[in-house]
């Protein structure tokens, strides 16, 4: 299953020409993103993955526990130039992380995006966004 959405997503890059990925505001998330970029040899853009973020709905964060922080802080010195580094240094800042149910439905409208469908990079969408 993984292998044909993998090969999916590569297919639809040639017609779509970017994507992006939005996901949780944690370790985890990023590495999902670092996964689908490394799987699939495509420029994946995190989608409203930054520090920005974060700090705008930190009332809504959830607090870091400290084995999480602990493997945070390894992921950084083992790999620094991870992508979305500045947010997992905000993360650590913060002691708290960010479910993305919490600013997807607030950020993007639903004729933006949807959970059966691909989300196309907004032209707009910078580095880290």
């Amino acid at each position: 299953m993984v292998t044909e959405a993998l090969t999916l997503l590569r297919d639809a890059a040639s017609m779509a020409g970017s994507f992006c990925h939005s996901g949780d505001l944690d370790r985890s998330g990023i590495l999902i993103l670092d996964s689908l970029r490394r799987r699939t040899g495509l420029d994946i853009k995190p989608l409203q993955m930054n520090a920005a973020i974060l700090q705008q709905f930190a009332h809504s964060a959830l607090p870091l526990p400290p084995v999480e922080r602990q493997m945070i802080e390894t992921l950084l010195a083992r790999r620094p130039d991870i992508i979305c580094r500045d947010l997992l240094q905000e993360i650590l800042k913060q002691n708290s992380w960010l479910e993305q149910e919490v600013f997807t439905s607030l950020l993007f409208p639903d004729s933006f995006c949807s959970e059966d469908r691909f989300l196309q990079c907004p032209s707009a969408a910078g580095p880290g966004q």
